[in-house]
């Protein structure tokens, strides 16, 4: 497990104070529909990733209502995170996946920030 965003996160308003998805540009990848509630996002990059960036002011999802999802982070292979919820989604609900700021093995950013709404069934 690289990092968990939990309610300790959460508590200290630790969303409000890094929320900057109104003053940075995001790149939107297509929206998913029909989602299974027990569906885990797996997100593969083209780069060998800095484990160092992988956590969860970089890699976070947020409900209809803008809140923060705990969630928790793991790192699959030197490409690959799975963003697993700590509570299942609900259905019939939007959520938005981002993800920022993260590096390369050598140190060089990822491209753009980006997000991706999806729904669950």
């Amino acid at each position: 497990m690289i990092e968990e965003l939990t309610e300790s996160y959460l508590n200290r308003s630790w969303y409000e104070e890094n929320d900057d998805s109104n003053q940075t540009e995001w790149k939107t990848w297509e929206s998913k529909y029909d989602i299974a509630l027990d569906k885990t996002r797996m997100v593969e990059f083209n780069k060998i990733l800095d484990a160092t960036t992988i956590k969860g002011s970089n890699i976070y999802v947020t409900d209809q209502n803008n809140q923060v999802v705990s969630t928790s982070l793991y790192q699959q292979n030197n490409k690959k995170v799975r963003v697993i919820p700590t509570k299942n989604y609900q259905s019939e609900h939007t959520y938005i996946l981002w993800i920022k700021g993260l590096k390369a093995e050598g140190g060089s950013l990822l491209g753009e920030n980006v997000k991706m709404e999806f729904t669950i069934k």
